[in-house]
């Protein structure tokens, strides 16, 4: 089974266990209140901030930055904590770069709600929840050629699905947090 294969199948009940504490429902259903809209963007942006310092810094933009950009536009006093780089093997960073590049992806079909919602209509443009654009969708496309490229041995590829599975549970953990 290839690697993409057994990340999409190992990983779903995280993945599903993850959309359930997320609260981005609230944003599908426009139900989400200003308050609760500022908890997802704290939770998702310490998620993110955790993930990105186990990548080297030459990865592609940091999405945690995005989100801090967006959480500052609705509070200002808000201080990120900050998050030192920590060290990772290439299979672990192939299992964060699986979640978070991902997310992309859920996070621009998520953004088509963000005005419909009455308590995040006037808010401007979000830098995170935003529309997929030619450069998010490459993103994902070259994290797809990088994970095809290689013959991963079995070992390998247990190591990127654990790291997946563990990033999907930091994210939980953060959401879980923000209730």
């Amino acid at each position: 089974m290839s690697i993409l294969n057994r990340l999409r199948e190992e990983t779903r009940p995280a993945h599903i266990d993850l959309e359930q504490v997320s609260g981005a429902h609230r944003i599908m259903d426009h139900s989400i209140t200003l308050s609760q809209y500022k908890k997802l963007l704290q939770a998702n942006y310490h998620a993110y901030a955790k993930a990105e310092s186990h990548l080297s810094s030459s990865q592609n933009n940091s999405i945690a930055a995005w989100i801090l950009a967006d959480l500052q536009a609705i509070d200002p006093t808000f201080t990120p904590r900050s998050y030192k780089p920590q060290s990772a093997t290439i299979e672990n960073q192939l299992g964060i770069k699986y979640v978070i590049e991902g997310s992309l992806l859920g996070g621009a079909m998520i953004a088509q709600h963000i005005k419909q919602c009455e308590h995040l209509a006037h808010l401007p443009d979000q830098q995170f929840y935003a529309a997929g654009t030619p450069q998010r969708a490459m993103r994902w496309r070259q994290f797809m050629k990088e994970m095809k490229a290689v013959d991963f041995s079995k070992e390998q590829q247990d190591k990127i699905v654990n790291q997946a599975n563990e990033t999907f549970n930091w994210f939980a953990q953060e959401f879980n947090k923000s209730r």
